[in-house]
């Protein structure tokens, strides 16, 4: 079996055996029970920490090359069982869960300090799992993330501007996807492992301690996918949420996917056959 070291670490990661115990776990949450869903969540992220202590990104993106298993999925799963140390901790909150989306829009008051929240706004949120109108729950949760995570308006940061960067971004985004679709889009290896940790971290709403790239030069193709991502980092928790919003995490998620394919000529060849493309070499792709 294949055994590779993952970055960061030099622990050894048995790749086939552990998609073998990933795979039925990814099953359950596919088809399982809203509860389901979010305990298969725990063991699959109880069984990325049990064959390494602290699976980097490089790791979720190979298990996703060689698989059915999404790298959101895998980075959920680790946010989860981070989140309960043991399956029955969250067992006894998810018992009744009615929806998996109220759920995951409710995590980040659920889990670590709670962003914050009180006591009586914690019992409001653990209420809503088992709310029957889940078009209220969310709407209420998603009030709750703009007051306590991220105000509508940040200092310094118009509604206009958000816009205009999501704009330049999803504009950006589709004219590297276009060389990448043509074989066209050598980029500097070094600089596409942190964009593209960056573009998981908003989509999937994880603190961003600061923008890595600052002393990097990009070329101009990357430089325009990068710079409405600084732009949204340095403005603030509010300006990310609005950023994810006017994007759309699946978007982020692609992005992320796309800029960690343009790595080495093998990974831009996987990432063009996910999308139909018939692979043809006509440029080295920078490793």
């Amino acid at each position: 079996m294949t055994k590779q070291k993952t970055q960061n670490t030099t622990e050894a990661v048995d790749l086939g055996q552990l998609i073998e115990k990933l795979g039925p776990l990814n099953n359950q949450w596919r088809d399982g029970s809203q509860a389901e869903k979010a305990l298969a969540l725990w063991e699959m992220g109880e069984a990325l920490l049990k064959s390494v202590s602290d699976p980097a990104d490089k790791l979720l993106w190979e298990i996703q090359s060689r698989s059915y298993l999404t790298r959101i999925t895998l980075r959920y799963a680790l946010i989860v069982r981070r989140g309960w140390k043991t399956r029955g901790e969250l067992e006894k909150l998810t018992h009744g869960l009615r929806s998996y989306t109220i759920f995951r829009e409710a995590l980040p008051f659920l889990k670590g300090d709670r962003e914050g929240i009180d006591e009586t706004t914690y019992r409001q949120v653990v209420s809503q799992l088992s709310s029957t109108d889940t078009k209220a729950a969310i709407a209420y949760l998603k009030k709750l993330k703009a007051k306590k995570i991220g105000r509508r308006q940040h200092r310094g940061v118009s509604a206009a501007g958000i816009r205009e960067s999501a704009s330049d971004f999803l504009q950006a985004l589709s004219n590297l996807e276009a060389a990448a679709s043509a074989d066209d889009a050598a980029e500097p290896a070094d600089a596409l492992v942190p964009l593209s940790q960056i573009a998981v971290a908003i989509a999937t709403e994880e603190p961003i301690a600061g923008w890595p790239l600052a002393s990097t030069v990009l070329p101009e193709r990357l430089s325009s996918v990068a710079e409405p991502l600084r732009q949204a980092v340095q403005s603030g928790r509010s300006a990310l949420s609005a950023f994810r919003k006017a994007v759309g995490a699946e978007r982020l998620m692609q992005a992320a996917d796309l800029l960690n394919s343009l790595r080495s000529t093998e990974s831009l060849a996987e990432w063009q056959t996910r999308r139909g493309i018939k692979f043809q070499p006509a440029k080295q792709v920078a490793a």
